[in-house]
């Protein structure tokens, strides 16, 4: 009876040193915060904004990782006990905050002017070729009797067509949602290659019906004049003078 009560107690006693060792190791993050002793507690505690900006400081590193390389760099000791590690959680903090604020006002400038003109022509001249593709197979299925040739042809092209403008529809949304001028460029220029497909699309589509080709965007001449070129017109040369030359005399007698 003595020896089992023995070994309990050593058990008690083993069981104590292992919960003590985790509450030390669990304080051990927080031991280089000032202490503050709030009214009614019977001990001192860390600071609550130190202890607040460390954990803020390590979500914020767990979150981003691999984001922004500055971060990271700071964020490499932020889980290490050492002195001035509350001055090192607010560096992380504001790093983070000034990347987040830079993204932010990135998002409303990220295509303006004339890029974003560019952006919203080339969308409705996509559009346009759609509905103006789809009219067309659609008076080659009314035929009497219908055009096969034609509504196969029409078809294929519409079909392009249709998944250009879900791809086109889609840059749309990632530029409007772009936070950095980077990507708003690349969606812009993705646009701008889908709507020189369509434009060769709608092209052929009229070509199916044998209608003669027209373009779907703006038109534009330019005009150029060699300025060698004289302003008289060759293939009208102008008018001899007349010959006032007094002809000779038909005799000297009279």
């Amino acid at each position: 009876m003595t020896l089992r009560l023995r070994r309990l107690g050593f058990s008690i006693l083993a069981w104590g040193a292992v919960f003590a060792s985790a509450n030390a190791l669990a304080g051990n993050q927080y031991d280089q915060c000032p202490t503050e002793q709030p009214a009614g507690a019977t001990a001192p505690v860390p600071n609550a904004n130190c202890v607040a900006d460390i954990d803020s400081a390590k979500s914020k590193c767990a979150a981003n990782k691999g984001k922004r390389a500055d971060c990271d760099t700071q964020c490499q000791f932020i889980n290490d006990n050492h002195v001035g590690i509350w001055a090192q959680a607010k560096q992380i903090l504001a790093c983070y905050n000034e990347a987040e604020a830079s993204s932010a006002a990135g998002a409303g400038q990220a295509l303006t002017g004339d890029a974003l003109k560019d952006v919203n022509t080339r969308i409705a001249n996509i559009r346009n070729a759609q509905s103006q593709i789809q009219k067309m197979l659609d008076n080659a299925k009314n035929g009497k009797p219908p055009d096969i040739v034609k509504i196969n042809c029409l078809n294929d092209k519409l079909i392009q067509v249709r998944g250009h403008t879900t791809v086109a529809q889609n840059s749309i949304a990632a530029l409007n949602a772009a936070g950095d001028n980077a990507t708003a460029r690349h969606e812009a220029a993705r646009i701008q290659i889908l709507g020189e497909k369509v434009d060769t699309l709608f092209t052929e589509a009229q070509a199916c019906t044998g209608n003669e080709a027209s373009y779907v965007g703006n038109t534009s001449i330019d005009v150029w004049i060699d300025p060698n070129i004289p302003n008289d017109d060759p293939t009208e040369p102008p008018l001899p003078l007349p010959d006032v030359t007094r002809p000779p005399e038909a005799s000297p007698f009279i």
